[in-house]
């Protein structure tokens, strides 16, 4: 066994041992989501020395890709339909070629089913949000979907930010230049702690405990 190659819980060795090969299963091309798991873990252990929620998700995005890539891989060795496209940067398409743009859609295309798939088979705290989850994020619903408690937590977090945070955006001539660093300071912390701490909220704000 190489010394990158460990078992998923410990103990004796599994089928399955913690390599980017193994992500996706020989048999039926589906996501090893036991080794994506212990893989994404490993990697937040080892760059951040935590396995909290933001940390995970931090590690994660170095397995997206890796992923996308064993599916399309699987699909290629058994025979199975892949698009694919050659990148030219001079001249136009030959003949019976289709234009780049038209050729690029269609492998981005499968490598996007690929991370869809991904974040379906995660758990709602692992996931990060897709660029459609993103740009159509709805703050109403989202805020609704919050209990009481999780709402006066952000809400207590969104206004010192907003308040302390505002506070330099005006006259403040009468601030010494010390003064000035020390409300810059509180401005970053209050930023800092608005985004990590709400950011273990996001499965609750983007609905994925509840779809």
């Amino acid at each position: 066994m190489s010394k990158n190659a460990s078992p998923v819980n410990g103990g004796a060795m599994p089928s399955a041992v913690l390599t980017i090969s193994n992500l996706t299963d020989e048999q039926t091309g589906r996501l090893n989501r036991d080794v994506y798991q212990a893989l994404v873990r490993r990697e937040a252990l080892r760059t951040f020395g935590s396995t909290a929620p933001r940390y995970l998700r931090q590690a994660a995005k170095l397995y997206r890709d890796h992923v996308a890539q064993q599916l399309t891989a699987w699909r290629q060795r058994h025979g199975l339909a892949v698009s694919t496209s050659l990148v030219s940067a001079y001249g136009r398409p030959q003949e019976g070629c289709a234009p780049f743009n038209l050729l690029r859609r269609k492998t981005m295309t499968s490598l996007n089913d690929a991370r869809l798939a991904l974040s379906a088979s995660v758990s709602p705290d692992d996931r990060l949000p897709t660029f459609a989850e993103v740009t159509g994020f709805d703050a109403a619903s989202a805020w609704a979907r919050l209990t009481p408690e999780q709402q006066t937590f952000v809400g207590e977090l969104a206004v010192r930010f907003a308040v302390v945070g505002g506070r330099l955006n005006y006259q403040h001539d009468d601030f010494t230049i010390t003064e000035s660093r020390e409300i810059e300071h509180l401005e970053s912390q209050a930023l800092t702690d608005f985004i990590d701490k709400t950011e273990p909220l996001w499965a609750d704000l983007y609905g994925w405990r509840t779809n």
